[in-house]
């Protein structure tokens, strides 16, 4: 989930001497982490298209587990 953060105020220079107001805008972001049961949901796709994901995943997190990385599914 992610929401509005802090904005923060920043003098832009323009041409001819003038001056503007600019925002540095910032968020926040939740992240949940859950456990998932793979076969499960191989087993509950409902499409051939689905299926191929879930065990897409399950291959990457298993790969990830074996070299003891983290990387953003």
């Amino acid at each position: 989930m992610v929401t509005k953060g802090m904005t923060r105020k920043k003098v832009r220079i323009m041409g001819r001497g003038r001056s503007g107001m600019g925002k540095i805008r910032s968020s926040h972001v939740t992240i949940k982490v859950d456990k998932v049961d793979f076969q499960e949901k191989i087993q509950r796709a409902r499409s051939i298209y689905e299926r191929d994901v879930w065990m897409k995943r399950k291959a990457l997190v298993d790969k990830l587990k074996k070299s003891g990385e983290t990387q953003t599914l």
